[in-house]
Parts: structure tokens; C-alpha cells; sequence
């Protein structure tokens, strides 16, 4: 059965295969392509799309696009939703961006999260529009952890770890220097007193400090000094001074939301979605919301996917196949385990050519 929304909202259409029900949102190809054109063409602009991890394979895509790009307008827009991956990743596609439009100038469209090293691509851009669900993140690079197949940590940890040793054992050695002044009541001098308290000190915190590895502590500095020399090299005017050090090193979490009211303290040109970004956003807020995930990502070139027509295709329309965008999406509800991703791709399919 199908719910349908009025005027050029996308519809959906509700498919059922072996106890899994599947929400197959279905975009008319006919709105979307309008409006992306008529968007690029009031921007005099480009466009790209990013949605997925940031790793070696997509950046290669993406590169590829920018550079190939025919018939070149001045300036860039980039909507992008991504959790992060590879900062060196990350580099490329901002150098590949500045060089090919140095001459205008580069738009981030920030719908959903753009994270990690997706914030690292976002200083190459001159202007920043959130949507009301965007949000950026810190910068701090994530390691692989110790001894562990899965999982990583912040490359500050170790750092905040070290500084709160030094904090902690330095209070804990003037607090017993001054209790054993206190105590013997000027009967042992001050340098004996510190001697004592020194002892104490050592005693307390050298099983601690043992337990830190001189190669490690090398590895998280090094680690830590990607996000700095990329963001340096990679940032605009509209970076103001500062910003790569605060992302890198100021904010308590990974996961710390920096939305536009937060990036207009780190960002010159700072703005929430025009018309054209949220007609766009509410026809493929699958897409630019929640990142695509790793094997389905989505990276195009938006004027060559959605090229201007004036009328409607023949056949049942376009298709994932068809499209880097294409027609597929599913909100599923798993009555019992099932291939919900053979499911709905075969459902997205089919439902693009329902009326």
C-alpha cells in the first residue's frame, strides 16, 4: 500500500517480503532533477554529493568527478554527511576542491553529521550552510586501541590521562610537604620535609606512570599532529584564527556537537539552509542526514546526474541503477532476521516504476 504526500513531496511505499516490512521511499525523478538545476544554476555553481565513510576508495571517486568535471562553473557547492574515516582521505578531496576552484569559491552544505575527518574537509570551504540537524565535530585523530581487533580511542586521551598524573601527583606532594611541616612543628626543616614528601610522591604514582608506553605516547603524537597539519593546510579565509587548534585539542569529546550556533565562534560565514538546500534536504534527507554506510555510499556529481529536463522519461523511471542517488531507501522493521538488504533493493526497484 503506498501513503502520498502532496505537491512534489516524495511518496512511500510500503513493501512486505518474508515478515520484514520495508518503507521504500520513492523520489519523482522529474522534481528532484529541478531542483538540484535550478539550485546549481542560482548558485552559478557545481555540485557534489557525499554521503558514506571517508576512506581512499570514495576520495578516489570524488576526486576523479571534480577533476573530470566538464564545462567547469566558478564556484563549488559540496553537501556532505559522513561519521569520518580517513584524514588523509579527507586531505585529498580538499586539495582537489581548492585547486580546481581557487578562482570562486567552495559552499559546505551540512545536513546531518559530518564528523571527524568530515570536519577536516569542511575547512576547505568558504561558507557554511547547516541545516537544522547539521553539526560538525571535533578533530581530535582516533587511533586503533591496544591489544584490540575492534575499536579506537581519541589520540588526546593518553595526553589528558598524562596531564591529570602531573596535576594530581604535584597537589599530592605539597599537600603531605606542608601536613609534615604541620605536624612536626618547625622540628625538621623545609628541605626534609620536601625530601619526605618526594618519597611519598614516587611511591604513590610510580606504578602509574609505569604503565605508560614511551613507542604509544610517540604513536598519539603523531597522531594528534595530523589534524593540526592538515587543518592548516587545508583551511580558508573563512577559518578564524585558532579554530584547528580548538578543534584538535578543546573539545572534551569525539562525539561533541558543534552546530551552527557553536561554528559561528570557529567560522566566518556561518548560515542556515536558503530555499533551494532545504528543498533539496527534504527530497533526499535519507541520504543527507545519516551517512550512507560502508559499500553503499553515495558519491556524484550532481549536474551530471541529474541533468536539466523538461520532460517526464519514458518507462517506469529512473532506478538505483540508474542513479548514484536513485530511488532506494528502507526504514525496516525486522519481525524475524532476514537479507533486509537484498529485500529492499529489489523493492526499491520495483516500486520506482509504481504510479
Amino acid at each position: 500500500m503506498g501513503d502520498n504526500c502532496l505537491g512534489n513531496c516524495p511518496s512511500f511505499v510500503f513493501l512486505h517480503f518474508e515478515h520484514i516490512w520495508c518503507k521504500i521511499l520513492v523520489i519523482m525523478p522529474n522534481d528532484l532533477s529541478s531542483a538540484v538545476n535550478e539550485y546549481l544554476d542560482s548558485k552559478n555553481a557545481d555540485g557534489f554529493l557525499y554521503s558514506g565513510p571517508i576512506n581512499r576508495d570514495n576520495a578516489d571517486r570524488l576526486v576523479k568527478l571534480i577533476d573530470s568535471r566538464p564545462e567547469r562553473r566558478k564556484d563549488a557547492c559540496l553537501f556532505i554527511t559522513t561519521f569520518g574515516g580517513d584524514p588523509n582521505a579527507a586531505y585529498r578531496i580538499g586539495r582537489s576542491l581548492k585547486a580546481n576552484y581557487k578562482d570562486g569559491r567552495i559552499l559546505a552544505i551540512l545536513g546531518g553529521y559530518c564528523k571527524s575527518a568530515g570536519t577536516l574537509l569542511a575547512l576547505c570551504a568558504d561558507e557554511l550552510a547547516f541545516g537544522c540537524l547539521g553539526e560538525l565535530g571535533p578533530l581530535d585523530t582516533q587511533i586503533d586501541k591496544p591489544n584490540e581487533i575492534y575499536g579506537s580511542e581519541s589520540g588526546l586521551d593518553l595526553y589528558q590521562a598524562l596531564s591529570q598524573i602531573t596535576e594530581s601527583s604535584f597537589e599530592s606532594f605539597e599537600q603531605q610537604m606542608m601536613s609534615i611541616i604541620r605536624h612536626y612543628a618547625g622540628t625538621i626543616t623545609t628541605k626534609v620535609a620536601a625530601e619526605i614528601a618526594s618519597s611519598l610522591t614516587v611511591g604513590i604514582f610510580s606504578p602509574i606512570t609505569a604503565q605508560v608506553d614511551p613507542l604509544r605516547l610517540g604513536v598519539v603524537r603523531r597522531a594528534i599532529q595530523i589534524g593540526l597539519a592538515y587543518g592548516n593546510r587545508l583551511k580558508s579565509s573563512n577559518v578564524k584564527t585558532g579554530t584547528v587548534e580548538k578543534l584538535v585539542h578543546d573539545y572534551p569529546a569525539h562525539g561533541f556537537v558543534i552546530d551552527q550556533t557553536e561554528a559561528t565562534d570557529l567560522f566566518q560565514n556561518v548560515r542556515g539552509f536558503d530555499g533551494g538546500e532545504a528543498k533539496i534536504f527534504g527530497f533526499i534527507e535519507f541520504i543527507l542526514r545519516l551517512p550512507a554506510r560502508d559499500g553503499n555510499e553515495y558519491v556524484s556529481d550532481l549536474r551530471t546526474d541529474f541533468p536539466g529536463q523538461t520532460a517526464a522519461p519514458e518507462g517506469p523511471g529512473i532506478t538505483a541503477d540508474q542513479s548514484s542517488i536513485g530511488v532506494e531507501y528502507a526504514e525496516t522493521d525486522l519481525e524475524q532476521p532476514g537479507n533486509t538488504a537484498e529485500h529492499s533493493a529489489v523493492g526499491a526497484a520495483g516500486a520506482a516504476g509504481q504510479p
